[in-house]
């Protein structure tokens, strides 16, 4: 079983975090309600005015769209979970400090009351497991990573010579 983790890891760990930026994607695309709760409360925090949650909505949908596609291959997989990690940190910070890790309560967008009675948590549950994914992913590629590749010594190849 080590073995198969070993060889799969980066597609295991790229998989997740691709179903779970593809999952949220359909629901912020749709419109559903707790997206729209979600953007309302970042955008009445950013902005003043819930009624601009459309744009960010849409925007994160976009960005988690090239994040879920450039985590598939492995030559990309590096920049979709740089891309993820400043996707789920704003998840994460969002969570934490403007809805609160179990968002609920009602907002008022564009004249249309929106009431959301909350997900126990699993939004903010997914962010986590999608930053560590994607933490995991950027550790793993380090050394394709053009900034930071310097710092990390290349191994040293090992020797078939057998000592006798």
């Amino acid at each position: 079983m080590k073995n198969f983790f070993e060889k799969y890891k980066l597609f295991i760990l790229s998989v997740i975090c691709a179903i779970i930026f593809l999952q949220t994607l359909f629901f912020k695309m749709s419109g559903a309600d707790e997206s729209r709760y979600i953007f309302g409360k970042v955008s009445e925090f950013a902005f003043g005015n819930p009624d601009k949650e459309s744009f960010i909505r849409y925007f994160t949908a976009i960005m988690e769209l090239v994040a879920a596609v450039l985590l598939i291959p492995k030559a990309t997989s590096w920049i979709g979970a740089i891309l993820g990690i400043g996707l789920m940190k704003g998840a994460i910070i969002t969570h934490l400090f403007i809805i609160g890790i179990i968002p609920q309560g009602t907002i008022s967008i564009a004249g249309k009351d929106i009431t959301i009675e909350g997900d126990r948590g699993y939004l903010f549950l997914l962010s986590i497991i999608c930053f560590v994914s994607c933490a995991s992913i950027v550790f793993i590629e380090k050394r394709k990573i053009p900034i930071i590749k310097n710092f990390f010594p290349q191994p040293l190849p090992t020797s078939n010579i057998n000592a006798t």
